[in-house]
């Protein structure tokens, strides 16, 4: 330690102080103890003993056959937890029978919603059912177009043929034939023109006459040439020019051929399509209306079978924490899976309570137990452990260090005067301990905080007070298991801390 500079004098008067008081202290404690006598201080005696046979402790009585009664109903806004409210709700303690009405909950806002929906249904029907008929159109025009576009094709192809092997032959014979009697009469004119040359000379003839049959010649000759210029164009220009114009239109009639089905399909499919998705929204608002009509069913709450009816008070309530407490009365909201009611069969009871943990490895399921009613002062019931829980809990949180296991104790027989929720004192036969353990009250043990399970006690000997360092083991009730640090048969003095105030950072075991 080191002194500040400048008053050392002082410290060290305060150390000595310090040392002079903790002396004094010590010796008053001694004086004390010593100073009294065996007979004036209270005492008790190390035993061996076996710890606690029975176990006495509270629990709440309930049904082994119960049915909660939940709302089912869903939040229809979004971001809403509660679902609707309570119009009615039968009496608290009512007797019921199978499908008997227990809760309505209110549904007008599921009538509106559903009466539009309703609505939409309608519409949407029609729109399927014209969707339907569409597709039915379509088909039939689809069919009409391929057929005439195939017709035209057809056509398209006799066309083709019929110019190649008889327009185009006709024309061609026509001109044949018309130039063969334009050589015929072109030879005749010739004939005429020298018989009449030949008659003017010997002046049988006028020049006039011979003149005219020299034009006839003339104009044979000249329609001979026409015609030969026709049969040439014919053959040449106009049998290909045609030729090409018929396939031309052929493979045009093709095309809208392909075309025509291509374009039948993509209808054809459009109408479908158009149909399925009429079709899907027809269902789905069929689904919403069916799964409204399902939640206005659910706002009507009929008993799962025969039993007493009780509310259900959840831990929220009976405590009152959390941000959402249920009430149930009329016109209290409502949420899903909020549980209501219970529909309990009193014919079978059981009691649920806390063991501690020190004792739980001596309870086992068919021991027996008996139950006591404060509200039903003198009468025993008999019962038996029905399940020992594996899942342990901390009685009053995890501070306060006492860690408990649920156990049901199911009560025999029925009795009508037992009613849900009624406290009930249980008293638990437990299991023999193998050997006996060295017990001592729990008066007896001092015991700091951060001690655990070590603890300190005061034995009496001839000397006087003796201070031991004690082990400790399991507490039940009023005693205390001692492991080590203490012998059977020694005397050991009560509530030490009462004699010794000046310990004030000592306090008595708290278990």
């Amino acid at each position: 330690m080191i002194l500040p500079k400048g008053r050392p004098r002082r410290w060290i008067r305060f150390l000595v102080s310090i040392m002079i008081v903790t002396v004094l202290a010590g010796g008053s404690v001694c004086l004390l103890l010593h100073g009294q006598s065996r007979a004036d201080l209270p005492t008790s005696k190390v035993a061996l003993e076996i710890l606690q046979e029975t176990y006495e402790t509270r629990g709440d009585l309930e049904a082994s056959e119960a049915t909660d009664v939940v709302c089912r109903v869903k939040a229809r806004t979004a971001g809403s937890t509660f679902s609707t409210t309570i119009l009615w709700v039968i009496e608290d303690g009512s007797l019921v029978r199978r499908g008997q009405v227990l809760v309505r909950l209110d549904d007008s806002a599921l009538q509106e919603e559903l009466r539009t929906q309703q609505a939409a249904l309608e519409l949407a029907k029609a729109d399927w059912i014209a969707a339907e008929e569409n597709c039915k159109i379509v088909a039939l025009q689809n069919q009409g177009d391929i057929q005439q576009a195939d017709l035209a094709y057809g056509l398209s192809g006799l066309d083709v043929q019929k110019y190649a092997k008889g327009d185009y032959e006709q024309a061609r014979m026509d001109l044949e034939e018309q130039i063969t009697n334009a050589e015929s009469a072109l030879t005749q004119s010739r004939d005429r023109a020298d018989w009449s040359a030949k008659m003017l000379r010997k002046g049988f003839l006028t020049e006039n006459q011979a003149r005219s049959d020299r034009f006839q010649l003339q104009a044979a000759d000249l329609n001979l040439k026409n015609l030969r210029e026709q049969f040439r164009v014919l053959k040449d220009y106009t049998k290909k020019r045609t030729m090409s114009d018929l396939e031309g239109k052929r493979q045009e009639a093709d095309l809208a051929c392909v075309r025509a089905h291509q374009v039948a399909r993509a209808n054809e499919a459009q109408a479908k399509a158009d149909r399925v998705i009429k079709k899907d929204i027809f269902l789905v608002i069929q689904g919403r209306c069916r799964e409204i009509e399902k939640e206005i069913r659910k706002c009507t709450i009929a008993a799962p079978h025969d039993g007493l009816v009780y509310y259900c008070a959840s831990s929220q309530s009976r405590f009152g924490i959390g941000s959402q407490q249920s009430i149930v009365a009329q016109g209290e909201p409502v949420w899903e899976g909020e549980k209501l009611l219970r529909v309990a069969n009193f014919t079978k009871l059981e009691v649920t309570i806390p063991v501690l943990e020190a004792l739980v490895t001596r309870v086992h399921p068919g021991a027996e137990a008996s139950v006591r009613f404060p509200a039903l002062r003198g009468q025993v019931f008999h019962g038996h452990v029905k399940k020992v829980g594996n899942v342990g809990a901390f009685l009053k949180g995890r501070w306060d260090g006492v860690l408990v296991y649920p156990v049901l104790v199911a009560i025999d027989g029925y009795s009508p005067i037992l009613k849900p929720m009624m406290t009930a004192d249980v008293t638990l036969q437990l299991a023999h301990s193998p050997s006996p353990q060295l017990t001592i009250p729990r008066p007896a043990v001092v015991h700091t905080v951060d001690q655990g399970q070590h603890g300190t006690c005061y034995v009496l000997t001839p000397d006087g007070p003796e201070e031991r360092d004690v082990l400790i083991g399991q507490c039940v009730q009023d005693k205390v298991e001692i492991l080590s640090g203490l012998q059977a048969g020694e005397e050991v003095i009560l509530s030490p801390g009462n004699t010794l105030r000046e310990r004030s950072s000592e306090k008595s075991l708290s278990w």
